[in-house]
């Protein structure tokens, strides 16, 4: 029963996430102070990945704009609002050029 219950739960870095992801905690999300170079960043989701008894989901808010958790490893983007009125095909460039760094990075949810 604990294992699924915390499998419900996404947690932030911090003291108890290694108990967590051994006890099978669903997921983890990232935020600014979490990615301070891309060695860390990467460095962070292997040792998640290597501690965790389930495959957890991985997961971050990243948009653009005001909410762009990598801006410490890359140039920030335009927000949604800016980018859509950039065009269509603009906004919807940027959305696949984030949608495959994170998924480069490892970040699956």
């Amino acid at each position: 029963m604990e294992k699924l219950v915390y499998q419900m739960f996404i947690l932030g870095s911090g003291a108890c996430l290694d108990d967590a992801l051994s006890k099978g905690l669903g997921g983890v999300i990232f935020f600014t102070k979490d990615i301070p170079s891309e060695k860390t960043f990467k460095d962070s989701i292997k040792n998640i990945k290597s501690k965790s008894m389930i495959s957890p989901f991985l997961s971050i808010d990243q948009e653009g704009g005001r909410v762009e958790r990598t801006e410490n490893i890359r140039t920030r983007r335009v927000s949604p609002r800016v980018a859509y009125k950039n065009g269509e095909s603009f906004l919807k460039k940027q959305s696949a050029e984030i949608s495959e760094e994170l998924h480069n990075w490892g970040i699956n949810a």
